[in-house]
């Protein structure tokens, strides 16, 4: 069992999709950055930079002579760096480069919070569906490496469920590359329930891209434009050309400045949406060389693939079709025990920046009638918007400085003592 002083505070770490959020326990908000990463590729002797044609996490070797070096936060992704691919260490929310995820955590530690891990309990969260082999490997890299004296690893729905003062909910999370629909009863998460989807907000930016490519608008992001003064007060703004700069760069900066636009102008329609919108008022957006984006009906059309992703499934033909956001919790429910599913919807908590759309909730309320009638009154639960987007940290922030918490901790000395079967003892 690890006991610390009075005067040494827990650290949460939440590594999402898009972004991390990092901060001390009983804090009310994090620390953020991107969770993405920078990567550049020096061959041989010489020194010489350049790009590597496997993507991050194929789990093939490099050359002994090609050595690596990572570029975090946001600073350090947005320079204009010849060569440097821009890749997440991440693939559907789980831990697929090992590397990048260390750099992730040392930048959260020695950067954003200015700390010494070894000095620190950490919390940190994971996935529903996590595995059993990547959360012994964390525990290994925070024990053997960063040389934490107590490690935690609880679940990202647990945590939003703590986050909203509850023990028992349904938490509907819609982050940046997952969706999933949790059942938590009692502090636990029901694992044989969760239901997942990659149709989240990134697929949503993606979708938008298409959308305006297709219309022949060329998004140019922040960095890639410079301004040159004409005259007083009178500037034009023309693409930089760097022809060593990567495509993932590009389209990385590109996808970031249409997410601000789609959180910017999108809404969710309050029921099924009709064919015919193409009157609807356009909503003006500011794109960073100063051209006017008018966003029309498909700030509409976007955001009601949550709850009908029939174009989408027509469009892209997946092996597995995007199912609708009502019909994931409806399966989710049917799948948890009989006794709890008036509770679960009862206690029905939706997180995540993808769900931050304006009348997501009412939406969400509306197509929820048919589970209304089969198991009972459906209540859904909307915190504000910053605990929505930082639900996840708060209940670690919550639940790291509960006096009551401090005996789950994994200590160092049960660590060398049990090793990698600890793990599924004290984070169950």
């Amino acid at each position: 069992m690890y006991s610390a002083g009075d005067d040494i505070s827990a650290v949460v770490v939440d590594v999402g999709t898009c972004t991390t959020k990092s901060g001390y326990a009983g804090l009310d908000t994090p620390t953020v950055f991107p969770t993405s990463v920078g990567i550049t590729y020096t061959y041989g002797k010489d020194g010489m930079v350049g790009s590597y044609q496997k993507a991050i996490g194929d789990g093939e070797d490099l050359d002994p002579d090609v050595k690596k070096t990572y570029y975090t936060g946001h600073n350090a992704i947005s320079y204009k760096r010849q060569h440097m691919e821009i890749q997440s260490p991440l693939s559907e929310g789980l831990i697929k480069d090992w590397d990048a995820m260390e750099h992730i955590w040392s930048h959260a530690f020695h950067e954003q919070l200015n700390i010494n891990p070894a000095e620190h309990p950490i919390l940190l969260s994971e996935p529903a569906y996590n595995t059993r082999q990547i959360r012994e490997r964390v525990s290994e890299i925070m024990f053997e490496k960063f040389h934490t004296p107590a490690v935690f690893i609880s679940n990202n729905a647990v945590l939003t469920s703590f986050a909203s003062c509850k023990a028992t909910s349904l938490v509907v999370d819609s982050g940046g590359g997952v969706t999933t629909i949790v059942p938590v009863h009692d502090g636990y998460a029901i694992k044989n329930a969760v239901v997942k989807s990659n149709l989240a907000g990134n697929k949503l930016t993606e979708e938008y891209y298409r959308i305006l490519s297709e219309k022949q608008i060329k998004i140019l992001p922040y960095n890639l434009i410079k301004k040159q003064e004409i005259k007083p007060g009178e500037y034009s703004v023309t693409p930089i050309d760097m022809p060593d700069l990567t495509e993932s760069f590009k389209k990385y900066h590109t996808l970031e400045t249409i997410r601000d636009a789609k959180e910017s102008a999108f809404r969710v329609s309050t029921s099924f949406l009709g064919e015919d919108i193409s009157t609807v008022a356009t909503v003006p957006y500011e794109l960073p060389d100063g051209n006017l984006l008018e966003v029309g009906s498909d700030r509409f059309h976007i955001p009601e693939l949550i709850f009908n992703p029939i174009p989408l499934n027509d469009l892209e033909k997946p092996a597995t079709p995007y199912q609708s956001l009502q019909k994931m919790i409806y399966e989710s429910v049917e799948k948890s025990d009989s006794d709890i599913r008036k509770e679960l919807i009862a206690n029905l908590v939706v997180s995540g920046g993808n769900t931050l759309f304006q009348g997501f909730s009412d939406r969400l309320y509306y197509e929820l009638g048919e589970l209304s009638h089969a198991f009972g009154k459906v209540k859904v639960v909307t915190p504000n918007v910053t605990e929505r987007k930082y639900s996840v940290w708060i209940g670690g922030s919550i639940l790291g400085s509960l006096g009551s918490f401090q005996q789950m901790w994994m200590s160092k000395s049960e660590w060398e003592e049990f090793g990698r079967p600890l793990v599924e003892k004290k984070c169950p």
